[in-house]
């Protein structure tokens, strides 16, 4: 399973990182989010695990990309801002017919998150 992590805290970054790395998933990590397109096309992820407030570009935009390129591409959106823009992320996927999208508030607990991903990657 090939996942990217997309996201502009360090340290969620390699958290996230090491926590699909342990659940035995090939892991391409991010710091920007400008670098997505290339990231996306190339690795070709079956996961993207990404923040949705972003510097570059926000998570509403990437999944907006990911839903017009790959439906089947399995989407964690993060956020340590305003529960509704994950809100806003999870509606925006459904109406784009994502398969499958799930959200977790920042800080992440590694026992909920490594559930979370679990689901993922049975979906």
């Amino acid at each position: 399973m090939r996942v990217l992590c997309v996201d502009d805290d360090l340290a969620t970054l390699e958290l996230v990182a090491r926590l699909a790395t342990a659940e035995g998933c090939t892991v391409e990590k991010l710091n920007a989010s400008e670098d997505f397109d290339a990231a996306f096309k190339t690795f070709n992820p079956d996961i993207v695990i990404m923040e949705v407030v972003m510097p570059d570009r926000d998570g509403i935009d990437l999944i907006s990309q990911i839903a017009s390129e790959a439906q089947k591409t399995r989407v964690i959106v993060l956020s340590a801002n305003n529960p509704s823009y994950l809100a806003v992320a999870k509606s925006v996927a459904q109406s784009k017919e994502l398969t499958f999208i799930e959200t977790m508030t920042k800080p992440i607990s590694p026992r909920a998150f490594k559930s979370l991903l679990k689901k993922a990657i049975a979906a």
